[in-house]
């Protein structure tokens, strides 16, 4: 990512050591994450020992590893608009599991891409994972197609044209893509299949807070085998239900 000129240098820094942990990624040693992230080690120790003082970091005594603190839990529960979002959803991604058998997810936009800020795992063997803080781009997908649609028309160009493959149908087919944006934002659901993944099928719906202002959507993601045409279809009213009922808890009146 390129840096403005008004950004500080080791402020930048500090954000690429913090950010490099993740689920997929959850412990680092210094020689690894300072190579990764080409700054000296010197430099990464550093600052892995000042948020370790500010609990936002830990080390494994035994393996000398590190990994993110308790700390960012506490201050995870000051983002109230997300909090309150997953406590609304939790019951319905409950209900569409146990209706559905596939896994259910809560995703938000965050500029270009969407994250999965809930999710509840379906109950069949072979299942898709969805895995709390998982990043997509929004041009691709049902939960991420949805929440592209009700952005405004300049700011779905932008998010294109900054992240869109040249190869992708919103680059090579951009009437198409248009018309698919607008005719997801007229139904009021969006359905994917194989578009971020292989062999894996959604079904999603807007989640709408008091305002009005879709906020998140609300899936049902499982593989394609188990999730043919027809019975993509059964499973639109369900998870348009339960976004309704999570907009409910929102504040939202249709």
């Amino acid at each position: 990512m390129a840096r403005a000129p008004e950004t500080l240098s080791t402020l930048e820094k500090g954000l690429a050591v913090l950010t490099a942990f993740s689920a997929g990624r959850p412990e680092w040693g210094v020689v690894e994450l300072a190579q990764h992230l080409r700054i000296h080690k010197t430099t990464v120790h550093k600052v892995l020992a000042t948020y370790q003082q500010w609990g936002l970091i830990q080390q494994d005594r035994t393996t000398r590893r590190y990994r993110l603190g308790f700390r960012l839990l506490e201050l995870a529960q000051a983002v109230s608009p997300v909090t309150g979002l997953r406590d609304a959803a939790r019951p319905e991604l409950e209900r569409l599991v146990a209706l559905s058998g596939e896994t259910a997810k809560l995703s938000v936009a965050d500029q270009s891409e969407s994250v999965v800020i809930e999710a509840v795992e379906g109950r069949e063997q072979m299942r898709m994972t969805g895995q709390v803080g998982m990043r997509n781009p929004l041009y691709a997908g049902a939960s991420n197609k949805l929440l592209l649609a009700y952005m405004p028309p300049d700011t779905v160009a932008r998010i294109v044209a900054d992240t869109a493959p040249l190869e992708h149908p919103a680059r090579t087919q951009p009437q198409l893509f248009w018309a698919e944006v607008a005719a997801i934002a007229h139904a009021g659901y969006a359905l994917s299949s194989s578009e971020v993944e292989r062999g894996v099928t959604a079904v999603s719906a807007p989640v709408r807070d008091a305002t009005g202002q879709v906020v998140a959507s609300v899936s049902i993601v499982g593989p394609s085998a188990r999730l043919p045409e027809e019975r993509m279809q059964s499973l639109i009213e369900p998870v348009r239900t339960a976004a309704a009922a999570i907009s409910g808890r929102l504040g939202f009146q249709p």
